[in-house]
């Protein structure tokens, strides 16, 4: 009785091992993902910054 109660619980928990590691391992694809993107618009956005800066002194 007990062991066909264990089997079960044993198989959920590993789906649920499972899944939780492959969400874990997207979210950390995509915040590795994320990470050049957004070094990339910060970087743009301050020389746009930089470069409104300039325009407002020349004028």
């Amino acid at each position: 009785m007990i062991r066909k109660m264990l089997i079960p619980t044993f198989y959920y928990v590993g789906v649920a091992g499972v899944l939780g590691f492959v969400v874990l391992n997207g979210f950390a694809i995509y915040l590795v993902a994320l990470l050049p993107v957004a070094m990339i618009g910060w970087w743009v956005a301050s020389l746009v910054t930089v470069f409104k800066k300039k325009q407002s002194r020349s004028a």
